[in-house]
Order: structure tokens, then sequence, then C-alpha cells
């Protein structure tokens, strides 16, 4: 049995949008996590525009990754 592979930040960003819709319902109620999915709304995996880098990303949502690391 092959150990389970990592995700990278690409294959999670991937994962996020093509659930977004779910994965929006599902956490409605914690607000952190609101900003996030509303980013996430303006990507499609299945066009040919290019994903953000989490760079770009976290300055989208005017966050730092130290925040996004301590859950603030």
């Amino acid at each position: 049995m092959e150990p389970p592979k990592k995700l990278g930040y690409r294959d999670l960003l991937r994962n996020l949008i093509c659930e977004n819709t779910v994965l929006s319902e599902l956490f409605k109620s914690n607000k952190g996590y609101a900003n996030l999915f509303h980013e996430l709304k303006n990507y499609d995996v299945n066009d040919n525009n290019p994903l953000p880098l989490q760079k770009e990303l976290l300055e989208r949502m005017d966050v730092t990754q130290t925040q996004i690391m301590s859950g603030g």
C-alpha cells in the first residue's frame, strides 16, 4: 500500500474551488471563512485563467500568512 500523498497548495486550491459551493454552505455560520469562499468564487478550474499564487490570494483577502496560520 502506498503512503498517502501530501496535497500541495495548487491541489488544495483546486479542490477548494471545485467544492466551494458545498463548503460555503457547511461553514456559513463561521464568518472566518466567508472572505475565503467569496474570493474563491472568482476562479474556475475548468477555464484557462491561472489560479492565484498564495501571496496573491492572501493580498486579495487582506490577510497575512501569519494570520492564516494562527487562525486569526
